[in-house]
């Protein structure tokens, strides 16, 4: 679903606003969509904010709307199965 490359840990901060605007009923298929808000440097790292959509199928409401913060760190070695290097902290 999210595929950060590069980072070597990815800490959940926790959400900054959450909202469930409609119930899930029994059975129903839900889907997610990401959406990445924001990027800035930080000591050592990136801070980065997404908002994850939880939609309801043949709803017009979605169940679930949530921004969360995270804050990631490059990697510093290849990892086995990479190809080449891993790439300099370019931040």
């Amino acid at each position: 679903m999210i595929d950060i490359q590069g980072t070597s840990l990815i800490i959940n901060y926790g959400c900054n606003r959450v909202r469930f605007p409609a119930p899930v009923p029994v059975g129903k298929r839900v889907r997610l969509g990401v959406t990445l808000n924001k990027v800035k440097d930080a000591p050592g790292g990136v801070h980065g904010t997404f908002e994850l959509t939880f939609e309801l199928e043949s709803a017009s409401k979605q169940a679930c709307v949530a921004k969360v913060a995270t804050s990631s760190s490059p990697r510093r070695h290849p990892l086995p199965g990479d190809q080449g290097e891993a790439e300099p902290n370019n931040w």
